[in-house]
């Protein structure tokens, strides 16, 4: 029995009617688009973002490179990339390539034993510098995974921000006393497109050099699921594509321990867009 099933696709009215009062709904051949342009916080690299096409919108390319184009000469954008949000069911031709997957629990996970002396508690101030860094490791690593190179500052504060959060929890793996490994979530995320409220499982990290690493990561995995149940909200990840097919045999892997694709971000460089036009 699933724990929580996909929402609908469709739009809600607050999120159609907060976009035309921002200026980002679009209809563009007969097509229902939400776009616009916008800046990465880690780069400062201008692109263009489509947060909802129809679903006729993403079996008509040709319509949906048009309109990218159109909303990247009409913001100045002469060059960069284009991100899309597409259900997981969407498949584009190329140029586009999928960057990133959000996925969704959907079977209870098996409680993980812990070997003696190992425990899974909530992250005091005495974790602080651990989790501060690893978190930054996971910014690092998945900005580098998604074809970016940030600078160390911009890194420090996308980390910082995120710990700022007043709905973080981050959960801690301990063996005598030392920190092996976190899982962060946020707890209070709502989908802006769907309107469905959910935990997102941000990082879950333990260093490989701990032994029973794997073990450990199930377990703040099982921990952040037990958060979300009780919680009673549906329990959401990421997956970076990155370079190769790391990304595609990490989703088949998650495939088979309860968790199911979501909805999926889609990017293509500008320049590929106008040469396919």
């Amino acid at each position: 029995m699933p724990l929580f099933e996909a929402p609908s696709r469709q739009v809600t009215a607050e999120y159609w009617s907060g976009a035309e009062a921002a200026g980002t709904a679009r209809l563009h051949r007969g097509l229902r688009f939400v776009a616009g342009t916008f800046t990465d916080p880690l780069t400062e690299d201008r692109g263009v973002l489509v947060e909802y096409a129809e679903p006729p919108a993403l079996a008509a390319p040709e319509a949906l490179n048009s309109l990218v184009l159109d909303v990247a000469a009409d913001g100045g954008v002469p060059r960069g990339q284009a991100q899309l949000r597409a259900p997981a069911t969407a498949v584009l031709p190329p140029p586009w390539r999928p960057t990133l997957t959000y996925v969704r629990l959907v079977r209870a996970l098996p409680e993980v034993p812990l070997d003696h002396g190992t425990a899974i508690v909530p992250a005091g101030p005495e974790h602080r510098a651990a989790v501060t860094e690893w978190l930054e490791r996971a910014v690092r690593q998945g900005a580098h995974d998604a074809g970016l190179e940030p600078g160390g500052e911009a890194v420090r504060e996308a980390a910082a921000e995120t710990l700022a959060d007043p709905g973080l929890r981050s959960l801690v793996a301990v063996r005598d006393g030392i920190a092996l490994g976190h899982a962060v979530v946020r707890t209070g995320a709502v989908d802006a497109v769907t309107g469905e409220d959910f935990v997102e499982l941000w990082d879950v990290l333990v260093e490989p050099s701990v032994p029973g690493a794997g073990t450990v990561r199930n377990a703040l995995t099982g921990a952040a699921a037990e958060l979300a149940r009780n919680a009673g909200l549906p329990l959401i990840g990421h997956v970076v594509h990155g370079r190769g097919e790391h990304g595609t045999r990490v989703l088949a892997t998650l495939r088979d321990h309860g968790w199911q694709s979501d909805h999926v971000y889609w990017k293509a460089e500008l320049a590929e867009l106008g040469a396919a036009s």
